[in-house]
């Protein structure tokens, strides 16, 4: 794929990603993995890095309250083969509505930040030498776990690019009256994402693209602007594409001296 087919890709599944909030919601449950999957089903494996708590329940990996460290884990998502781009759908107890929905296959914990990493550059070097790039996606304001899980691999799949997805997950409360809650979240998680740019520039990966979405936006562009010179230096000799979708920050005029 070129590089400008590329991002003309990117836009369009961007918009089907910003069109895809007004779905109904996903409860903690949909990340129930479900041994049956079509198949022809198309099947991701997500990388996931997090400031979220664990869930007391295994199967939905991760909660909304805030942990006190990075935590790292991994989810196969299956999409059926007549997925619509830009909807996502919720998994079915139905056997028969299996092979229309979403499912989890399999999800598991890094039990720490080298094993994440390990893993990523195993990823990384099964791609080809023009391809070894990692799509990382930060999430926006009032958005649950599972819903960002199901959305990063509706949004990989339309992109139809050779690439390692990251998702970033910050503890956003996933409800509408949740804004400040949110916005201090965000802010808690700049130095886990700061410490995750570092770290993926560091690996084996020759490109770095960025898909930031909502609050998700105003969380890069902060932690971008505490970043050490010598650190974003490190980051802009990977970084490929930035993207900002819908981005909860504001316009500033740009005056020239």
């Amino acid at each position: 794929m070129s590089r400008l087919k590329a991002g003309v890709t990117l836009m369009v599944c961007l918009l089907c990603l910003v069109t895809s909030g007004c779905s109904s919601r996903l409860g903690q449950e949909e990340l129930t993995v479900r041994q049956n999957a079509p198949p022809e089903a198309n099947e991701h494996s997500l990388m996931i890095v997090t400031t979220r708590g664990r869930s007391q329940t295994r199967a939905a990996l991760f909660s909304r309250e805030r942990s006190t460290r990075t935590d790292y884990a991994k989810a196969l998502i299956s999409l059926p083969s007549e997925h619509a781009d830009g909807r996502p759908g919720a998994a079915s107890n139905n056997p028969d509505g299996r092979q229309r929905q979403v499912t989890v296959r399999e999800t598991d914990y890094f039990e720490s930040d080298d094993a994440f990493l390990s893993e990523l550059n195993t990823r990384a070097q099964r791609l080809s030498d023009d391809n070894r790039e990692v799509i990382l996606f930060v999430h926006g304001y009032n958005t649950r776990f599972p819903e960002a899980v199901y959305r990063f691999a509706q949004f990989f799949h339309d992109l139809d690019q050779p690439a390692v997805p990251v998702l970033f997950s910050w503890a956003s409360g996933g409800r509408l009256r949740d804004y400040i809650y949110d916005l201090n979240s965000a802010a808690i998680a700049r130095d886990a994402l700061a410490k995750t740019l570092v770290e993926l520039s560091e690996s084996s990966v020759d490109r770095i693209s960025i898909v930031a979405h909502s609050m998700g936006s105003w969380l890069f562009m902060e932690t971008m602007r505490q970043l050490p010179r010598h650190e974003l230096r490190q980051i802009a000799g990977k970084l490929e594409t930035v993207v900002l979708a819908a981005p909860d920050i504001d316009v500033m005029p740009l005056r020239l001296r």
